[in-house]
């Protein structure tokens, strides 16, 4: 046999994990850059439940930051998901435009943790 063949899914089939090759490297790498910190700074360590609250923070208004820096008149132009910005109104529109792809994503591995959008 070519290969190890390995397969691991949850009971309804969301998720289907399968090994389709292995291979022994030569040398080990070292990923401390990469896995364990991002452009050499530690993760922050938060908890499940200030995880969550962020979460729903985000998708309560997943523009905010976009809409407090936008000002009528303003020098320059501003573009969200591909429409340039007039008003101060379009943020709504675009901002449930957004949680509707947040809902349709949102298929998390441990239902235990899910957020309820």
């Amino acid at each position: 046999m070519p290969g190890l063949i390995f397969e691991l899914q949850d009971s309804k089939s969301n998720f289907i994990f399968t090994l389709v090759k292995n291979r022994k490297l030569k040398d080990t790498y070292d990923t401390s850059g990469i896995v364990e910190s991002f452009y050499g700074r530690k993760p922050l360590e938060i908890t499940d439940k200030i995880r969550q609250k962020k979460k729903k923070e985000f998708f309560n208004d997943p523009l905010a930051n976009m809409r407090n820096s936008f000002k009528e008149n303003m020098q320059g132009q501003m573009f969200v998901m591909g429409t340039k910005i007039t008003s101060i109104e379009q943020f709504n529109e675009l901002s449930k435009k957004l949680q509707d792809m947040l809902r349709k994503i949102n298929n998390p591995i441990e239902l235990d943790k899910a957020i309820k959008y």
